[in-house]
């Protein structure tokens, strides 16, 4: 729970298989579960879910920490996730070993075996902290990781159109194309937004202290996890004076998850600001978020100035499926592109900078009229992009793909 976004895309995969009607067993050769306090806890709670919805999910999921614990056999279909992070593990270890443990005993079991590519891996070649490109490590190395995960898996599945197109050209490119064709399985919303409305009503979950914001306040909200381009945003909010400015019309701010530390620093040094101005929330619960950030939330701010190269932003979809007006780019919303994005995006698609940006959410939501222009579009694009969504990639098509 610790970053925001990890999961989601995993946990709405597992409610479409269900669908499908698969029972589900879950492998984790990473930390989530790992650890003797997660062990006790419920599998719905070691993905950050209360939801109703989320606890019968899992009531029938069974969960593994160790390969030799799985009989592959057994299954009919796998599904292996290819991680960014197992690139940079893999450059540690100077490229002679495999990515993941699993993969040698995947092998036997291509014909059964599905990748599952949140990125393009070629693509997303930066240092996640300065985000600049490292052609060392995006020429040989992934190319190596990619032709081993390609060898484990007779088919891949990407988020979005443009991924699946970038994905099969990149196998063609190293000689892979026999791991194909590449297929769209997309983050639905439909299953965020009950996910959404189920948190909401939630009831009897200790969701942490009832005055952790003033009643009668609305905030811009900022949902972020402590990385290079979220500093930058943050610092500046704070440098270019847009947040005096805020603070000045009274429009709070409230920094959620672990930017909050950053922002923290970034207030010792700007002093002079209201106390009561900034809000830094820190890591919160999905209940929390649901039922007490969220009501009190003017929009959710994911500021996307620039392609970072970075796969979908969940936040964007987690905001659209609650019903929040969102202050993004055409790089936040990518994967929705076919449901009237442009329009959404109206005004952020000219903010090719910070500056433009700021000035932007000045224009946007700090006047009622336009304000209540962003509230209607919004709802209309959630509704617009989930008929999409079940018209171009029903999750009977999607099931019919794995048999």
């Amino acid at each position: 729970q610790s970053k925001y976004g990890c999961g989601v895309r995993e946990f709405v995969f597992l409610l479409d298989l269900q669908e499908c009607g698969y029972e589900v067993d879950i492998f984790a050769e990473g930390a989530l579960g790992a650890s003797s306090a997660a062990q006790r806890l419920p599998l719905h709670r070691r993905f950050g879910w209360s939801a109703p919805l989320a606890v019968e999910a899992f009531e029938t999921v069974r969960w593994f920490n160790q390969t030799e614990a799985l009989d592959l056999e057994r299954y009919t279909n796998i599904f292996f996730f290819g991680w960014y992070s197992e690139f940079r593990e893999f450059e540690r270890r100077g490229g002679s070993e495999r990515t993941s443990a699993l993969l040698p005993k995947l092998q036997p079991f291509r014909s059964r075996t599905t990748l599952m590519l949140d990125d393009v891996p070629d693509v997303r070649c930066e240092d996640e902290q300065t985000f600049r490109r490292s052609a060392s490590f995006c020429g040989a190395l992934v190319r190596h990781a990619v032709a081993q995960w390609a060898a484990a898996a007779k088919q891949v599945f990407t988020l979005t159109d443009s991924d699946a197109e970038q994905v099969t050209d990149m196998l063609g490119r190293y000689g892979l194309s026999e791991s194909g064709p590449v297929r769209v399985w997309p983050l639905r919303l439909r299953h965020l937004v009950s996910l959404q409305q189920e948190e909401q009503l939630s009831v009897g979950l200790d969701i942490g202290p009832g005055d952790l914001l003033p009643e009668g306040r609305r905030y811009l909200t900022m949902v972020a996890n402590d990385h290079a381009a979220n500093r930058n945003f943050t610092e500046h909010l704070f440098s270019s004076g847009a947040v005096q400015r805020w603070c000045e019309k009274l429009v709070p701010l409230m920094f959620v998850g672990t930017i909050s530390s950053y922002v923290n620093e970034l207030r010792r040094s700007h002093p002079g600001m209201p106390d009561d101005c900034i809000i830094t929330a820190g890591v919160q619960s999905r209940a929390v978020l649901a039922q007490r950030i969220f009501p009190r939330t003017l929009a959710i701010l994911n500021p996307f100035w620039k392609d970072l190269r970075s796969g979908i932003s969940v936040k964007s979809y987690e905001a659209l499926a609650a019903g929040i007006p969102l202050v993004t780019s055409v790089h936040g919303l990518r994967g929705l592109e076919s449901c009237g994005v442009s329009e959404l995006a109206l005004g952020t698609k000219e903010a090719g900078d910070a500056d433009a940006y700021v000035d932007f959410v000045e224009r946007l939501l700090l006047d009622e009229h336009n304000y209540g222009l962003l509230t209607v579009e919004t709802r209309g694009f959630l509704r617009a992009c989930t008929e999409e969504q079940e018209a171009a990639s029903p999750v009977a098509n999607s099931c019919a793909a794995l048999e």
